[in-house]
């Protein structure tokens, strides 16, 4: 859209009958939040999608680059469900998140698990990328 977001368009007639352009997934990102590194580009809401399928993450995350912007290191910081914690497996849940995200994105991202993520909030919307 020329707002900046980003959507997939469907043409199909829907099941319902209706024979409007649609978007099924509704909107999926922004252009705005692209995050280009190591020269593959993806965005915020990639990354979500790989942390929302382990039950043991909690719903908080960031991203950011140490060293300030476009640093050496790109880290996701994620919670951790306080009702699945086991301290144990933390190491071998930031492995296997890491590789998810390695597996769908085709980049390997710096992932800590954390008790506790604090995302900055600039009005009504939460701030994801730092």
């Amino acid at each position: 859209y020329w707002t900046g977001d980003i959507t997939k368009i469907e043409y199909e007639k829907c099941g319902c009958g209706r024979t409007h352009a649609r978007s099924p997934d509704g909107i999926l990102g922004r252009v705005d939040d692209m995050i280009v590194y190591q020269g593959i580009s993806f965005y915020p809401s990639e990354v979500e999608d790989v942390l929302r399928k382990f039950p043991e993450l909690g719903p908080e995350y960031i991203i950011y680059f140490e060293n300030g912007e476009k640093g050496n290191r790109c880290v996701v910081e994620v919670e951790y469900n306080k009702n699945l914690y086991d301290k144990e497996k933390i190491s071998v849940l930031r492995e296997e998140v890491e590789e998810r995200i390695y597996d769908t994105l085709g980049i390997r991202l710096t992932v800590r698990v954390v008790s506790r993520v604090i995302v900055p909030q600039v009005g009504m919307k939460v701030k994801r990328i730092l």
